[in-house]
């Protein structure tokens, strides 16, 4: 018997499930077909409560990509809402240049809600922050990454 079977059969334990999902970088108005080095990530369920991880790493990054950059895949759905929006921790963050003359110093990432994608942003002191773009991006750009959030969405699987 799985975990997730042996949970259901528990009174009152929420819904366990552990899985892969598959990062992908996409550009908002032309997604772009990449090149990838080591892509990949893995997530746990329980509940409404997502634990997520994952890595992209270009060899090739397609030139033809355009807008603002996004990791997409997400196994589930943020819940709904502007206010629902959930800060991602970045824990390698290699060759995307940010806009430094603009006054930008860091990057950061975010999870809107009723979405299964992570923005990447980048901020700075007395700036508002904005999008990391295609033009950001480089053939040996790579991060690693960390989400927490909660869904609405129940398990597909």
């Amino acid at each position: 018997m799985s975990v997730k079977a042996i949970s259901r059969t528990i009174a009152g334990a929420p819904d366990y499930e552990t899985g892969t999902w598959p990062p992908v970088l996409e550009g908002t108005t032309v997604a772009g077909t990449h090149t990838y080095a080591n892509q990949g990530g893995t997530y746990v369920r329980i509940g409404n409560l997502v634990w997520a991880t994952g890595i992209v790493a270009l060899s090739a990054f397609d030139p033809t990509t355009s807008g603002n950059m996004l990791i997409t895949g997400l196994p589930f759905v943020q819940s709904g809402g502007s206010r629902n929006s959930s800060g991602v921790s970045i824990g390698r963050f290699r060759n995307i240049s940010l806009n430094v003359s603009g006054g930008f110093y860091f990057p950061f990432l975010t999870l809107p809600g009723g979405v299964s994608y992570i923005q990447l942003n980048q901020a700075g002191d007395n700036v508002v922050e904005a999008g990391i773009a295609a033009t950001d991006m480089t053939n040996d750009s790579a991060m690693r990454l960390t989400a927490t959030y909660v869904t609405g969405t129940e398990s597909v699987g």
